[in-house]
């Protein structure tokens, strides 16, 4: 249980830092292309962690046209 949820912690890191060093606002396909070569993760986990991150207030979601973009606050 405690190994699962350091991974997850570690996993939004790395979300979150790709995320810094992105010029603008980026989609689930930008971040999931910058973490392939980190560490393996599907693309509804991405999700997922995106929206913890937006409940607790690091990213906002951008509501324009589909695919949706996600900017650090």
């Amino acid at each position: 249980m405690a190994q699962e949820i350091f991974r997850a912690v570690c996993l939004e890191l790395d979300i979150m830092l790709i995320l810094w060093k992105a010029s603008g606002p980026s989609r689930v396909i930008d971040i999931y292309n910058g973490l392939r070569s980190i560490r393996p993760c599907s693309k509804p986990a991405i999700h997922t962690l995106l929206d913890r991150l937006e409940k607790r207030g690091f990213v906002q979601q951008e509501t324009v046209d589909a695919p949706t973009p996600y900017k650090v606050i």
